[in-house]
């Protein structure tokens, strides 16, 4: 074979070779070509005396055209170059858009300048799938869910006061056992700093001393009765007055009062009884007993308060000089006095 045919033949298979590369790479659909290159790609020049084919693997033939004559070998060979060239530059552009379109992908060096590296998808072995977290679950809070448990407790003992002390709590009233928190036999100091607190300083403090000649403690003068040796009395201005007695001044205890004369009506019994309360207005929280001394009765509370009445006629003296207990009307009695406990008694009263 003359060798300008064999540079044209050589020539042309460096062509058909760049061309198969090139269809490689831009991924043909032949099946017959592998997307991996030239490597899986067989070539065979095959020269039948008119023209020359490419014979690529599976049986596919690309038809290169008639041989080059010797006189065109110089034209051929820089055919073969300059295509050669292109083939090249057309390749490294098509591999560095592929590169580029590729989510991850990076342009060769020598590439298009302009391609750009994008980051691409987390591989399927780098995704870490998490595990099902099950639904929030709300609870509904309820008193019996939120109030602690606390063991039950027993209640406190019962409390004894002192002697002479009633409920500190209750209201200061008159009653038939003391007044106020202060009981009958209370010490007799805490009773007066108490009432002097509250009333301000007495207006009256009389002792009396009696004896018991006939079995009963009178004054040397015969005109009071007690039932101790020693007796003191203290009156406030606001017509109460606290008899204390004993068997000497550092002994003495409460032993009753009297309560008279207020027109302010300051204190009263637990039911509001008080100076001047009508028997109209408290039928039933007051007693009232028949007969008396003229318009000057007596009576008591339903809670034992012994009361000193006046009003109507609590009796009638006849002509014969007989008396008859009388019961005046409910609207006609009022109270001039309470009292409760002991007193110094006065024994010459008009009635």
């Amino acid at each position: 074979m003359p060798r300008a045919t064999r540079l044209a033949i050589a020539s042309s298979t460096v062509a058909a070779a760049l061309a198969v590369t090139a269809l490689a790479a831009c991924g043909s659909a032949d099946p017959g070509l592998s997307s991996s290159g030239v490597a899986a790609t067989s070539i065979v020049i095959q020269a039948d005396g008119s023209e020359l084919v490419v014979a690529v693997g599976g049986g596919t033939t690309l038809p290169l055209g008639r041989p080059a004559s010797p006189s065109a070998s110089a034209t051929a060979s820089a055919d073969a170059t300059a295509l050669a060239d292109a083939t090249a530059s057309a390749d490294a552009t098509a591999v560095g858009g592929a590169a580029a379109a590729v989510p991850g992908g990076t342009a060769p060096a020598g590439g298009d300048a302009a391609a750009t590296t994008l980051p691409g998808p987390p591989a399927a072995a780098d995704i870490t799938q998490a595990p099902p977290t099950a639904a929030p679950t709300t609870v509904a809070a309820t008193a019996a869910t939120l109030a602690p448990t606390l063991p039950p407790t027993a209640p406190p003992p019962p409390t004894t006061p002192p002697p002479g002390t009633l409920n500190p709590a209750a209201a200061f009233v008159l009653s038939a056992v003391g007044i106020g928190p202060h009981a009958f036999g209370a010490p007799i100091q805490p009773v007066i700093d108490d009432l002097t607190a509250r009333f301000g300083a007495p207006g009256v403090d009389a002792s009396r001393t009696f004896s018991d000649p006939t079995g009963e403690w009178l004054s040397p003068e015969g005109e009071y009765l007690f039932i101790a040796p020693i007796g003191r009395e203290l009156c406030w201005p606001n017509g109460l007055c606290v008899t204390f007695g004993g068997g000497s001044p550092e002994a003495l205890t409460f032993a009753g009062w009297i309560y008279e004369g207020d027109e302010l009506q300051s204190l009263s019994s637990a039911a509001g009884i008080s100076i001047a309360s009508s028997w109209a207005r408290f039928p039933s929280a007051m007693i009232v007993e028949p007969g008396g001394c003229y318009s000057v009765g007596a009576g008591r509370t339903s809670d034992g308060i012994g009361l000193t009445l006046q009003g109507g006629d609590f009796s009638v003296v006849g002509d014969d000089g007989t008396v008859t207990p009388m019961l005046p009307l409910p609207e006609e009695v009022t109270v001039m006095s309470m009292h409760a406990g002991t007193r110094m008694e006065y024994l010459f009263g008009d009635c």
